[in-house]
C-alpha cells in the first residue's frame, strides 16, 4: 500500500478506537477530492458542499464499515457518489413536486373582473340562494 493509504488506515484505527482528531486528519486529507468529485456530479458549489459535508457524516457513522480490502479512497470516492446521486434523486423529486404546480399557475390566464364590487369574498346579496 501507499504511504497515504497506510495512514489512512492508522487514522481509521485511531477514530475507532475514540480519537476524534483522528478523523479530523482523515477528512482534512481527503476533503478537496470529495468537493472535487460533489461539485463536478452535481454542477453547483452549494449542492457539492452539502453533499461534501453529507458524504463525511456517513463516513463518519459508518467507517466501522470499511474493508482495508481497497484503499479507503476507493471506498470514500463511491460514498461521495452515492451521497451525489441521492442529492440528484432529492432535487428531481422536489422538482417533480414543484414544477407542475407552477407550469399550471402560469399557463392559466388571468380573469380580471370588471367592477371592484365583485372582487373578493361575495356578500349575501350577491350570491345565489
Amino acid at each position: 500500500m501507499t504511504d497515504r493509504a497506510d495512514l489512512d488506515i492508522e487514522l481509521i484505527d485511531r477514530y475507532l478506537r475514540g480519537d476524534i482528531e483522528a478523523f479530523n486528519e482523515l477528512m482534512e486529507a481527503h476533503e478537496d477530492r470529495v468537493f472535487a468529485v460533489s461539485l463536478r456530479m452535481l454542477r453547483d458549489r452549494e449542492a457539492a458542499l452539502d453533499a461534501t459535508q453529507d458524504t463525511f457524516l456517513t463516513v463518519f457513522r459508518k467507517v466501522d464499515r470499511y474493508k482495508a480490502t481497497a484503499a479507503f479512497s476507493t471506498w470514500l470516492y463511491r460514498v461521495a457518489v452515492n451521497t451525489c446521486y441521492d442529492h440528484l434523486r432529492r432535487q428531481k423529486r422536489n422538482e417533480q413536486t414543484v414544477s407542475p404546480k407552477l407550469t399550471i399557475s402560469l399557463t392559466r390566464p388571468l380573469r380580471m373582473r370588471s367592477t371592484p364590487s365583485t372582487c373578493g369574498p361575495r356578500s349575501k346579496k350577491h350570491s345565489t340562494p
